[in-house]
């Protein structure tokens, strides 16, 4: 066991863990920031050509 101890410094720079996000919440967020196994659109410039 570690023996940690409580700092108010570290736990308001993390705010106080009120933002956390659920491992299933993460991932949905991921994939729209970058989505996977999914052909991207051709942009407008690609499409000219």
């Amino acid at each position: 066991h570690y023996d940690l101890k409580h700092n108010d410094d570290i736990v308001s720079f993390f705010n106080d863990f009120s933002d956390h996000l659920a491992e299933e919440a993460l991932w949905e967020l991921s994939l729209k920031i970058k989505p996977r196994n999914i052909t991207r659109r051709k942009t407008e410039r690609e499409e000219r050509t």
